[in-house]
């Protein structure tokens, strides 16, 4: 069963003793007079005495019991009831959480970078290294050699010869050799230009003179002469050679 309080049992009374003010005996309808006017007034007035006085006797408990800060008491502290645990002494009543400190992170340190003085790098590599094994510039490139044959004699008479030589180094070539054989050694050569011409049976020796002594870099020479006799069957070079080097066609 739930406790009522000071004010609740005040308003209780109040409320039962106007309910049976108006349960009482309804009153016979009488003739008025002047006296029982004056009776009934005047207990008129006594009911409505008592009814303020027990209105603002309920008005002061009531104020009586509200808190000095205006909030009205928990019902558990007005009937006695026990209340939360009081903190000791020396603490706060509320705790705030506790936040977690953030510690700043440690700064990284680098190590030092290693000096790049001139006396401690590589030597530079020479030029062209990397690039694979090269001939050596001593090394000699050998000359290369290409005949054709025109029939500037008719018939029997012979033809002519011109023997190209070409050298494909990238430096001056001094001097060579050419042999060129004919298929017979009844067979002659006549107006060498270029070289002059030794003969040995059917082969024939050119060694070049001032003019083509010497051979420009990727440039060329040429031997020209006539082959004399019965060229009319049978008469090309059976070989030639420029320092031992077989001639092309």
């Amino acid at each position: 069963m739930s406790r009522r309080t000071f004010s609740v049992v005040v308003l209780d009374s109040l409320l039962s003793v106007a309910t049976k003010l108006q349960a009482g005996p309804t009153p016979q309808p009488r003739v008025r007079t002047a006296g029982a006017t004056r009776g009934r007034l005047w207990r008129v007035l006594m009911v409505a005495g008592v009814l303020a006085a027990l209105g603002g006797a309920a008005m002061v408990v009531t104020v009586l019991v509200r808190t000095p800060g205006g909030s009205t008491v928990r019902p558990e502290t007005a009937a006695g009831l026990p209340g939360p645990p009081t903190p000791p002494a020396g603490t706060d009543a509320a705790e705030s959480p506790a936040v977690p400190t953030t510690r700043p992170a440690p700064a990284l340190t680098l190590p030092p970078l290693p000096s790049t003085s001139a006396s401690s790098l590589p030597p530079a590599a020479p030029p062209g290294a990397g690039r694979g094994p090269s001939a050596p510039e001593s090394a000699v490139v050998p000359l290369t050699a290409r005949y054709t044959t025109s029939s500037v004699t008719a018939g029997l008479l012979g033809y002519h010869l011109d023997v190209t030589i070409t050298n494909p180094a990238a430096r001056a070539h001094a001097g060579w050799r050419l042999v060129v054989t004919l298929p017979r050694s009844t067979l002659s050569v006549s107006g060498v230009s270029g070289a002059t011409a030794t003969r040995d049976g059917a082969a024939w020796t050119f060694t070049p003179d001032d003019t083509a002594s010497r051979v420009a870099p990727r440039g060329s020479v040429t031997v020209s002469f006539n082959v004399n006799g019965a060229t009319l069957l049978n008469a090309a070079p059976t070989d030639c050679q420029i320092d031992d080097t077989p001639c092309t066609t």
